[in-house]
């Protein structure tokens, strides 16, 4: 069975995580498609200093596909360096950049060397290999240039995003295209809509290839509400439907979402982050498969900075095996 998730960041980590707890179950052939346009922290300096796209999203699948993830985690993000040119950046960063440009010198290459070299458990196909940024058009008329100063400016404050736009307009990577049209199942993944999901959406036939493309068409959507960057009312619907926009009316067959309240230590971690507030859910007579499980890790929030996966965790976060149980009865057509 093949099956392509889409998206970035650790929404993407998450799925890919959970998909491997049961690729030999279903023999799954996996394909990421991660996003290509982040600009903000190392990510965003390699791209100014070396003009590629931006490793940091393929290095998330590059983790959540490794052989050994804790050991690969640990060499590969867990140790930042501490000086000179390179500091704060990561070995995993230097890894896909040394792919891109100097070793392999084109993406197709890169991507397969990547995955050679550490065994990975499925294909990693960017979106694009073409430089592009991501733009945005605010309701107070505010035009934003780069994906970094969309994360990080308040898209609620400002009334809301008008207008999404990649300049300039890139070419779709054809491995992306390929493995979309050949897909069993395409899984588009939790993540901040506008920086990490809808970008891949903006990429030239992408949308028309995910509409035509047969199999199941599942979205795993957000934990929580991120503040500033969606309503905080916004519900489970107000997710799908947004998205929608975007590929077209009914494109979700499927639906997966959590009902699993956050703990009192969760919320006062996010109090203090000022990041998100908790999600609800309201999408029980849409006619589609809708699976509304409990699907939060019950791991403690991680506060050691020696921890080598700790970047990758959120203080509220999906569990891995409580994710793959429900994309098991996805995978098997199993009634929600």
């Amino acid at each position: 069975m093949k099956v392509v998730t889409i998206g970035g960041g650790t929404g993407q980590h998450a799925v890919l995580s959970a998909l491997r707890l049961i690729q030999e179950r279903f023999g799954l052939a996996i394909t990421a498609i991660p996003t290509a346009m982040d600009s903000g922290g190392s990510s965003g300096m390699l791209r100014i200093e070396h003009r590629i796209i931006s490793p940091g999203d393929i290095g998330q699948c590059i983790l959540a596909l490794s052989e050994d993830q804790a050991r690969d985690a640990w060499l590969l993000a867990g140790q930042r360096f501490g000086e000179g040119r390179v500091n704060g950046d990561t070995l995993r960063n230097y890894l896909v950049l040394a792919a891109l440009k100097h070793h392999c010198g084109d993406g197709e290459r890169a991507m397969r060397a990547i995955r050679e070299t550490l065994h990975l458990a499925g294909e990693i196909a960017p979106v694009t290999f073409d430089e592009t940024h991501v733009h945005a058009r605010l309701a107070d008329g505010t035009v934003l240039t780069q994906e970094h100063d969309i994360s990080t400016a308040d898209l609620v404050g400002a009334g809301g995003i008008e207008e999404l736009w990649l300049d300039p307009l890139p070419r779709a990577n054809p491995s992306a295209l390929r493995a979309i049209a050949e897909a069993d199942a395409v899984i588009v993944c939790p993540g901040t809509l506008a920086c990490s999901v809808i970008p891949n959406f903006l990429v030239p036939s992408i949308v028309a290839r995910l509409r035509e493309a047969g199999g199941r068409k599942a979205y795993v959507v957000n934990l929580m509400n991120e503040r500033r960057r969606v309503p905080a009312t916004w519900s489970v619907r107000d997710y799908v439907a947004y998205l929608e926009q975007y590929l077209g009316p009914r494109f979700f067959d499927t639906v997966v979402c959590n009902t699993q309240p956050v703990t009192a230590e969760q919320s006062r971690v996010y109090e203090e982050e000022r990041a998100a507030v908790p999600l609800l859910h309201d999408m029980r007579d849409d006619g589609r498969s809708v699976y509304a499980v409990p699907l939060l890790s019950a791991v403690p929030v991680v506060t050691d900075p020696n921890d080598a996966i700790g970047s990758l965790r959120a203080s509220v976060r999906h569990d891995p095996a409580k994710l793959a149980h429900v994309l098991s009865q996805v995978l098997a057509g199993d009634p929600a």
